[in-house]
């Protein structure tokens, strides 16, 4: 077991924690610094102030407490200059409270809520023939659009209209909401659902589950693939097709430019009606049927009016969290068998009709009991134990995702309350954890390969030359979940991830709301609670805090970590190291970076102090070494992330003791290496505080990444 020293605040100039402001807390108020602090931080206030258009002022002094509000400035400087700033203030704006309440604008904000909702009013219009359903009338965005070709040639405009193009996507980006069957006006139980594969959708009717499932993937494997020629782990045939075609644009124009849209519930035409239309209103009511039943676009949408539309390679997006989320529900609640799940009584005798393994025919016993054999898939009660103890001991850090022990039910041996993260976090990180020891090898590592495409596809980069062998791989993957579960398992949701190789959609998606985020940066959140990271530029301990006197070796190793991790010192870092390999030739580079470690706090020393004029401050105090008493705590917030010691984890229902760094290795490269907290330190240089940790390492071969 090794310990090594890290640097959690980042590098930077002046050191990961800024400039210190302990001149709002010194004891003689009358001292020049502190008048200079005042008189500088009044003035932010007042041009704050002004920029919100505020009549008042919160007052930071010891008896106000940021609570009184305050119209002179002046009484505020007087305030903080006779009682001092109050404990423990670290943010530059408000803590949250009550604003006093701005007559002239909520006038506007009511006035705008109003004209707004009168405006939306006008936009929707009730069916004429009853019940709940509303349609949106689209005739103001049409007319909104009908100079969109004027628009092309004025980038701006070009691109505030593009983004009308999300109207059309088949999760909402606000809510999360599907829109999958609306956007394409499919009803339940069609054969055409998949929009990529569209009119060559294999799709099968399931007598007993009553049910259209989606298989036959080996379409897409390789022409010679030997899985094209099984039969008995298939579905008796052998597939010798090729995957389908895809459509362009202008084809797909084609399809819907004679459809014309009909809104209002529909009612059949019984015969006795059907009679009394005239014979050219039969002809004409039979010819609409027949094309409606020989496209699977039932309405066109109003986005094919825009002249570009057609020439879009890619025109909608198949959102991954909705597809996670399915699949999760679906794969979990087929291995835990909770009730209500894709392996049953009709599941079994769908098997029995389509005449493929024949080893999972139900059996009716002599007392007419129906038996279901195990399948691959089936866990007992002990693995199924085994299964959710192993998620609900699992600690996340804070803020990653749900507490997942809330969601594992050891009573009803089922997963409970999952939401899309959860499902996300589940299916990419813990699944593959918590199935090592149970499922036969073969059925183990196809759900393993499963997540492993998940995770490999949900990261914020991709590598677009990846993308083809992930697709091919998860092609593969399918295969084999044919081979094992039953068809139930494969509902829209399992099919449409064979399409999400394509995912060029997604970084539009990710730019608007990246958009989004930073124009609502302001705004305060309704109904989520305020980030303990938020207001914060600083790191701050949390919890636990003594004060410790270093010995050598600690202040040392502390120190150089520090210097390690400065901007300004990464110069004098490389020279060191080229003095040393110049004055020491044929030593190898291990030997040079372990003097280094031994002798850089010295040299740095001596070497700035030999400067005639140095501009930087801060560097000379870096160069002195920090004071030798320093601040231990057991919580540290910093960069927006919250650091434990492993004492302190073993309190808490989180996990935030464990770090990754980067170290250089003795081959010249940089390797991933794994530890945890052991001890949090917060060295002070003067002005500067910087906070370093302890971490105790295994051996390379263990923790190396």
């Amino acid at each position: 077991m090794t310990v090594t020293f890290a640097v959690i605040g980042g590098a930077s100039g002046h050191g990961p924690s800024q400039m210190d402001r302990r001149w709002m807390y010194y004891a003689h108020c009358s001292s020049t610094e502190y008048r200079e602090g005042v008189t500088e931080f009044v003035t932010f206030a007042k041009n704050d102030r002004k920029s919100r258009m505020s009549m008042h002022m919160l007052c930071l002094c010891r008896n106000c407490k940021n609570e009184q509000m305050i119209v002179n400035s002046d009484e505020v400087h007087a305030h903080l200059i006779m009682n001092g700033f109050m404990k423990k203030y670290t943010c530059w704006t408000k803590h949250g409270e009550q604003e006093a309440p701005d007559i002239a604008a909520e006038e506007v904000l009511d006035q705008d809520v109003e004209n707004t909702a009168a405006a939306r009013e006008g936009m929707f219009v009730p069916s004429p023939l009853g019940g709940e359903t509303i349609y949106l009338d689209t005739q103001c965005l049409s007319t909104m659009l009908h100079d969109i070709e004027d628009a092309e040639d004025n980038d701006r405009d070009f691109e505030k209209f593009s983004i009308l193009e999300y109207a059309d996507l088949d999760v909402c980006p606000v809510c999360g909401a599907s829109r999958y069957k609306r956007a394409n006006s499919e009803g339940e139980g069609r054969k055409w659902a998949c929009s990529e594969c569209m009119e060559e959708t294999r799709s099968k009717w399931l007598k007993h589950s009553h049910k259209t499932v989606y298989m036959g993937h080996r379409r897409f494997l390789p022409r010679y693939y030997p899985y094209r020629n099984m039969r008995k782990n298939f579905n008796g045939h052998r597939d010798t097709a090729g995957p389908p075609t895809e459509l362009t644009g202008t084809e797909v124009h084609n399809l819907v430019m004679g459809i014309t849209n009909e809104f209002g519930k529909k009612r059949k035409i019984g015969k006795t009606k059907e009679k009394s239309m005239s014979k050219e209103k039969t002809e004409e009511h039979v010819e609409k049927q027949k094309t409606k039943e020989r496209s699977m676009w039932k309405k066109k949408s109003i986005f094919w009016r825009l002249p570009y539309w057609k020439d879009l390679e890619v025109r909608h997006c198949i959102d991954l969290m909705h597809v996670e989320k399915n699949v999760c529900e679906s794969l979990t609640g087929l291995l835990l068998n909770p009730g209500t799940t894709k392996d049953g009584l009709n599941a079994r005798r769908d098997l029995e009709e389509i005449g493929v393994h024949s080893e999972l025919h139900p059996i009716t016993t002599e007392s007419g009991r129906v038996y279901l054999p195990p399948a691959c898939y089936t866990l007992s009660k002990e693995e199924k134990i085994d299964l959710l103890t192993c998620l609900s001991g699992i600690k996340v850090p804070s803020g990653y995702s749900s507490r997942i022990s809330r969601l594992v039910s050891l009573q009803d041996l089922k997963l409970v309350g999952m939401k899309s993260y959860d499902c996300h976090v589940l299916i990419t990180q813990l699944l593959p954890v918590a199935i090592r020891n149970i499922l036969p090898p073969k059925v183990r590592h196809t759900i393993q390969r499963l997540c492993s495409f998940f995770h490999a596809i949900g990261q914020k980069i991709i590598d677009p030359e990846v993308l083809d062998e992930l697709q091919a791989e998860l092609v593969r993957t399918l295969c084999h979940l044919e081979m094992y579960f039953p068809p139930t398992f494969f509902d829209i949701m399992e099919h449409l991830s064979v399409h999400l190789g394509s995912i060029i959609e997604s970084y539009t998606t990710e730019e608007v709301i990246d958009f989004c985020v930073d124009y609502m940066l302001e705004t305060s959140s309704i109904g989520l609670p305020r980030s303990h990271h938020e207001g914060r530029l600083d790191g701050v301990g949390t919890v636990g805090r003594k004060t410790a006197r270093l010995d050598r070796k600690v202040y040392d190793k502390a120190h150089f970590t520090v210097l390690q991790h400065m901007t300004e010192v990464v110069p004098y870092v490389d020279e060191h190291l080229a003095v040393l390999r110049q004055e020491n030739l044929g030593r190898s580079e291990s030997w040079v970076r372990n003097k280094h470690m031994s002798s850089f706090n010295e040299w740095l020393k001596n070497r700035i102090a030999k400067l005639p004029n140095l501009s930087s401050q801060t560097l000379q105090w870096l160069s002195q070494g920090p004071e030798w008493s320093a601040t231990t705590w057991q919580g540290y917030d910093i960069n927006g992330y919250t650091f434990h010691t492993v004492k302190q984890d073993s309190k808490c229902t989180v996990q935030n003791s464990g770090l990754r760094i980067e170290a250089p290795s003795d081959g010249g490269r940089r390797d991933q290496y794994y530890g945890r907290v052991e001890q949090i330190l917060e060295l002070d240089y003067l002005n500067v505080q910087s906070p370093v940790v302890s971490l105790s390492m295994g051996q390379s071969s263990q923790c190396k990444s």
